[in-house]
């Protein structure tokens, strides 16, 4: 019964963590001067890199999202260039609030995307994408498509992938 006990209060750890978790993302986001443009849904990392992605407000035909799994400097307002950064550019007709997309790296530093479409590539002049279950992810706007990484208009949204200990 001792072992029955422990369990019980190691799921309810886990139930607290999970609230704690989601009460400070929450917090996180509705601290924002505007609510992000998406947020992230998916993340797989056996096999090909892959992420999904959630429209969160109409994005008009053409709009980029810049992606990177690089390190953000507050002090600078810009990410570094060690590793890849990634633009996605909403299709044509748009993406409305709750579309879905899927973007696979498919290859070394060749993407597909898959759901609402659109089309992914890597940014001349940044690092190569390889994202791993030890990395954050980040998802972000740009005033400069020649440099995104340094002209960054607002960050979207935050993911720190980490690989903690196995579920229960």
């Amino acid at each position: 019964h001792l072992m029955q006990s422990f369990l019980l209060s190691k799921k309810q750890l886990n139930k607290h963590l999970f609230l704690l978790l989601t009460l400070f993302l929450f917090g996180t986001f509705s601290l924002q001067a505007q609510a992000p443009k998406v947020v992230f849904c998916g993340v797989d990392h056996v096999g090909a890199d892959e992420f999904t992605i959630v429209a969160t407000q109409d994005l008009p035909d053409g709009e980029k999202i810049y992606f990177t799994e690089d390190e953000f400097s507050d002090a600078l307002n810009a990410f570094n260039v060690n590793e890849g950064h990634l633009e996605y550019t909403v299709p044509a007709g748009g993406l409305s609030t709750g579309e879905v997309v899927l973007i696979t790296e498919t290859s070394d530093q060749t993407f597909t995307v898959g759901g609402a479409g659109g089309t992914a590539t890597i940014v001349a002049g940044t690092g190569t994408w390889s994202a791993n279950t030890t990395d954050e992810l980040y998802a972000y706007s740009a005033s400069n498509a020649a440099s995104p990484w340094n002209t960054v208009t607002d960050v979207h949204v935050f993911l720190w992938l980490a690989v903690i200990a196995a579920p229960v």
